[in-house]
């Protein structure tokens, strides 16, 4: 008989249908799996004797009870690093609107007045050949092009 794993959001259809052919997917009840998100309280009340794994699509785990869990023996897994080069490709993306002026742009057109070149208008500034340093936790900012954190760009 397959396992029953309770879901606590709409998974898209390739992973559902690949979920399906190894467990019996249920949205509430007692099951012996938990795949649920960060956003879910998984407390004593969720953690029943019945079930053996909490999964976390997340890279942390603060919204489970982990001292109730390891009591129980429920093994408990997270995604770690899962968001790693995205957080980093988003600092970089914010760090080249800043610089660049990329929202003043964005209004500027969004207006849809009329506009002539001007040479100084706009200019921003170079990221080009700039050291860029990070306090990022969790080492996102070893993700930055050029490498960990303080390393020239370009």
């Amino acid at each position: 008989m397959k396992p029953v794993v309770r879901v606590t959001f709409d998974l898209p259809p390739k992973p559902l249908k690949l979920l399906e052919r190894h467990a019996k997917v249920v949205r509430a009840g007692t099951s012996d799996g938990l795949l649920c998100l960060l956003r879910d309280r998984v407390d004593a009340a969720v953690l029943t004797p019945r079930l053996k794994i909490v999964s976390v699509m997340a890279v942390g785990h603060d919204n489970v009870d982990l001292r109730i869990a390891a009591s129980r023996g429920i093994v408990v897994t997270n995604t770690p690093e899962v968001l790693t080069e995205t957080t980093a490709d988003l600092a970089f993306a914010l760090i080249l609107g800043c610089a660049r002026g990329i929202a003043k742009w964005d209004r500027f057109m969004r207006k849809g007045r009329p506009w002539r070149w001007e040479p100084f208008e706009f200019l921003g500034h170079d990221v080009l050949r700039q050291t860029l340093g990070s306090s990022a936790p969790g080492g996102s900012d070893a993700r930055w092009p050029g490498g960990p954190a303080g390393s020239a760009c370009g």
